[in-house]
């Protein structure tokens, strides 16, 4: 009996550790600080505003097969739901429903099973309106005495930019006749793959993008171009301007960070020039549990 103490009282540490901060409802029916009693829809404990909510500790009382909680989100939000798991906790199933009790993600599926911070979590938990509610539903599994974890809810949609380098200079012989040619003469293409790229996270998606380069001589009427894989189309510079392009492409595109890039510019000029030191700035969107997958 010992021994099963302390392993309970081990769990709980970790999954405050787990959860770095937690506070307690004054209302909320608790033992040990942490939350009992939360077993049906009725009797769900309420985190309020997911933004200003603590992560939470439960205890599902031995004799109790679920656990349930209630969060508001408002329009745009777009979230995950995490507890902790305990390898003793085989079958732990996390369940989250909306107002009309209707799943919107579920999922037994543990993170870094094994390890101390293991975690199951759901995403795909996007708010259409404001004040909108949504449930949590722990189940308990094949474990038949005191279940120990935390709850959290958080943003799973991140933002972050990167600069990266194409290969090579772009070269331009120049356009011999603007009256003849008024497109101009597009440059030799150099090329990026980042497809590979360590740097960049799984799934992240283009909010937007510039590029920028050396140009060997002063010369007006350049326009910089970009052609991602993912489409095989051109896309021009918005600006003209012989060392910076900035371009109509943001999420709507639904254009992908990794993959490979080409570049090249246009030249309205009548001399030859070269363009070195090429770079595009991207910033990006990504999804956090892309990470988890």
């Amino acid at each position: 009996m010992l021994k099963n103490s302390s392993k309970q009282l081990l769990k709980f540490i970790l999954v405050m550790f787990f959860s770095f901060s937690f506070s307690i409802s004054a209302f909320a029916e608790t033992e040990n600080g942490a939350i009992v009693g939360n077993n049906s829809y009725a009797t769900a404990y309420s985190m309020g505003y997911w933004k200003y909510a603590s992560s939470t500790i439960c205890n599902l009382k031995a004799g109790q097969d679920e656990a349930y909680f209630k969060f508001t989100a408002y329009k745009g939000d777009r979230l995950y739901v995490r507890t902790s798991y305990d390898s003793d906790y085989q079958g732990m199933f996390l369940e989250v429903l909306n107002n009309n009790y209707t799943t919107v993600d579920s999922s037994g599926n543990v993170v870094d099973p094994g390890a101390i911070l293991s975690f199951i979590y759901v995403s795909k938990i996007n708010a259409t309106s404001n004040s909108q509610n949504f449930y949590i539903r722990i189940k308990r599994g094949n474990y038949t005495g005191d279940m120990i974890f935390s709850i959290n809810v958080e943003d799973r949609i991140k933002s972050s930019s990167g600069k990266f380098n194409f290969n090579g200079t772009a070269s331009n012989s120049g356009n011999p006749d603007i009256l003849t040619n008024p497109n101009g003469v597009d440059s030799s293409i150099i090329s990026m793959d980042l497809t590979n790229n360590s740097t960049i996270p799984n799934g992240a998606v283009v909010k937007s993008i510039t590029t920028s380069g050396n140009l060997s001589r002063n010369l007006g009427g350049i326009t910089h171009e970009i052609l991602p894989s993912q489409t095989n189309d051109w896309y021009l510079s918005t600006v003209a301007s012989a060392r910076t392009g900035y371009y109509n492409i943001d999420l709507s595109n639904e254009l992908n960070v990794a993959q490979k890039w080409d570049f090249r510019y246009n030249a309205l000029a009548r001399s030859s020039s070269t363009m070195s030191d090429v770079k595009a700035t991207i910033n990006y969107e990504y999804d956090l549990t892309k990470a988890f997958e």
